[in-house]
């Protein structure tokens, strides 16, 4: 049963945002947090004809590098594991580095911040606007909801809050099913929501996850209610 819980929207095009798109394709590395970004970025650089490329890449895991794919990115590192956190501690830099970070507006700065304690000159590329809760998922959220599905999968924080929030007050209904989490972000943020059955998949691929729903629901008669990402 999918369920959009947030939805992106691009930005631009505005001189600042111009700016930190040609920033990103003359830095000394590129990072991109999500496919979104990439996605985002792919698209700037075509329309604004940019020719320059980084001279390093770096993204937080196989969709971000799957999405980056029409810049031809000759060579693509990612962390050992697709998380911020991992990320900001494994990626190879050098003092004074010029990085780039690409992100959408609810990303928030830690990465940058982690960066930055590492002696990289940092600054940030903000492509796309991430809303949670989109008004259009309420009613299939309800619909979902009256089919009494015997789990969650979850795949942000962003789409955790945004799950409850689309639910109003039939929140302890969806925090009555066991949910599964892609990551330990994702994991902690179910958890201080008050979801009181947690699973958390050994990796963000889809056989992981499955793997999990089945850990969770040995015997799934009922369907599985999962956020979707745009």
């Amino acid at each position: 049963l999918p369920v959009p819980a947030i939805e992106i929207t691009a930005l631009g095009p505005t001189a600042d945002l111009d700016d930190a798109v040609r920033a990103a394709m003359t830095a000394d590395r590129t990072v991109v947090t999500s496919p979104a970004g990439a996605r985002s970025l792919a698209r700037h650089v075509a329309r604004l004809g940019i020719e320059a490329r980084p001279r390093h890449w770096a993204a937080i895991g196989r969709g971000t590098v799957a999405a980056l794919a029409p810049l031809r990115p000759a060579d693509v590192w990612r962390p050992s594991e697709p998380e911020a956190r991992v990320l900001a501690a494994e990626l190879p830099i050098e003092v004074s580095e010029r990085l780039v970070v690409v992100r959408g507006s609810l990303a928030g700065d830690r990465l940058e911040r982690a960066l930055r304690a590492r002696g990289a000159d940092v600054t940030t590329a903000v492509l796309y606007e991430t809303r949670e809760a989109p008004a259009a998922s309420r009613s299939p959220l309800a619909s979902a909801l009256d089919r009494s599905p015997a789990a969650v999968v979850v795949a942000s924080p962003s789409g955790v809050r945004g799950l409850l929030a689309l639910a109003g007050d039939r929140a302890p209904d969806l925090l009555a099913l066991p949910v599964v989490c892609i990551g330990p972000t994702t994991a902690d943020a179910a958890a201080r929501a008050g979801f009181a059955t947690l699973v958390q998949a050994r990796s963000p691929d889809a056989a992981s996850v499955a793997d999990a729903v089945a850990s969770a629901v040995p015997s799934p008669a009922r369907p599985i209610l999962a956020e979707v990402r745009p």
